[in-house]
């Protein structure tokens, strides 16, 4: 009991500590940018981009603190928010598709909502990190065995070998320079993972230059 009590209590500060890290750079981006705009007077153009620069790094502290609240209520046992279902109209404007396979339906019975969530930061995840004007596939299947097997598949597959152990930790990033671009904040296939792990499924994700990057999730069958 107290090596599982250490433990969680590393893992408390390590994610204090991140969450700390992750805050600041878009804080100390802000500050700057309203230092500068005070520095002088300026045209209103230009006051109109400082204060558009800060809006977007107000943004992405709500996106995290969003994505904090849930792993939060994951941690809790309680349910997370149903997230709006945006993929199609995002992908649109990417120029991406999203295109489901049809095959036969396949029951578990676990929380739906919990289920949503998962799904909607794995098509997160391959509309954000895939090609602009890619297509992201969905396929679900009986087996095997015991699982009902999904696969989120995008055609991207630049993700090096040994980041993949990684993916799935909280706040790690393949290319954390990419993250202020992107507007990922490192937490999308972390909540992914408790999920899973919360429905007693497993994930794994595979990257490869010629057959893109495939999520897969094995969850208990009905």
């Amino acid at each position: 009991m107290l090596v599982r009590l250490n433990k969680a209590m590393r893992q408390q500060e390590q994610l204090a500590a991140d969450v700390a890290h992750e805050l600041r750079t878009p804080l100390a981006i802000m500050k700057s940018t309203l230092q500068t705009l005070r520095m002088q007077p300026r045209m209103a153009a230009e006051y109109e981009e400082g204060v558009d620069d800060a809006l977007q790094d107000i943004e992405r502290m709500e996106q995290l603190a969003g994505q904090l609240l849930m792993l939060a209520r994951l941690d809790a046992t309680d349910r997370v928010p149903d997230p709006a279902e945006v993929f199609d109209g995002r992908a649109e404007q990417q120029g991406a598709r999203v295109v489901c396979a049809n095959g036969a339906a396949v029951c578990v019975q676990r929380d739906e909502t919990e289920l949503r969530q998962l799904f909607s930061n794995l098509l997160d995840n391959a509309l954000r990190y895939g090609p602009p004007k890619g297509i992201v596939h969905i396929t679900l299947q009986d087996g095997p065995g015991p699982w009902a097997t999904a696969c989120v598949h995008d055609e991207g597959g630049a993700i090096p070998p040994e980041n993949l152990p990684h993916l799935f930790d909280r706040f790690y990033r393949v290319d954390p320079s990419r993250s202020q671009v992107s507007g990922g904040t490192g937490l999308g296939l972390a909540i992914a993972r408790e999920i899973v792990h919360r429905h007693h499924g497993k994930i794994g994700i595979t990257s490869d230059t010629q057959t893109g990057t495939s999520v897969v999730v094995h969850l208990p069958r009905m």
